[in-house]
């Protein structure tokens, strides 16, 4: 059964506008016209639309997408292919969370830094701090953040 770009897009959840830029940039099929000129879609359509917002969740780029596609239609002979793809999503995903993993300690650092520098009034004193006074938690961010002891840090200013 056809549907038209309306219905597809109901169905799907997506504007009219990105199943055309869809089809604009190959990753879906020129949808047939019917006889008032108005596109149509098939089954298979909505299918390979599943597959393309399903990869954009995952967090694949159009390019990856558009070279995962194809790699669907020949079956089991693609399957390495298809899993190095999103392997290598997988990885970058697994990167960009340790990156922010390292941000987020830093940043509970340096919240804990500041409170503590709030009850001495000054972060004056915990420049004297000896690694030892530092929470286990921050000690690894301490170390690989100043690569120096704080005493050396206190001739900068009072940051």
């Amino acid at each position: 059964m056809p549907y038209t770009i309306g219905e597809v897009a109901r169905m799907m959840n997506i504007a009219p506008s990105t199943l055309r830029y869809y089809e604009k940039e190959g990753l879906l099929s020129l949808g047939a016209r019917a006889s008032n000129g108005q596109r149509t879609y098939t089954d298979d359509d909505i299918a390979t639309l599943s597959i393309i917002e399903y990869l954009k969740f995952c967090g694949l780029p159009l390019k990856e997408i558009r070279s995962f596609l194809p790699l669907i239609r020949p079956g089991g002979e693609t399957l390495s292919a298809r899993r190095d793809i999103l392997a290598k999503e997988r990885d970058n995903v697994r990167a960009q969370i340790a990156a922010l993993q390292t941000k987020l300690e830093r940043l509970e650092f340096s919240c804990w830094f500041y409170e503590t520098a709030q009850q001495y009034g000054s972060v004056l004193p915990l420049y004297e701090f000896s690694e030892e006074h530092f929470p286990p938690e921050h000690r690894n961010v301490l170390r690989e953040s100043f690569h120096l002891p704080l005493t050396h840090v206190r001739t900068k200013l009072e940051w």
